[in-house]
């Protein structure tokens, strides 16, 4: 049996590729924005405040 390719399949082996390689680029760009925001607000650095409740 001979493996012949159809455009409904090229199509959707790219649209895998491509998904998949979104899925990280995209995830390190929200959290870039997240650090970003976080030093920008004055933050970054500071000691965590912590409370203890007994």
């Amino acid at each position: 049996m001979k493996w012949t390719t159809t455009a409904l399949g090229d199509r959707r082996r790219l649209k895998d590729g491509a998904l998949a390689a979104l899925v990280p680029a995209a995830a390190c760009s929200v959290a870039l924005a997240d650090l970003t925001a976080w030093t920008g607000t004055g933050r970054a650095g500071s000691p965590a405040r912590m409370s203890v409740i007994a």
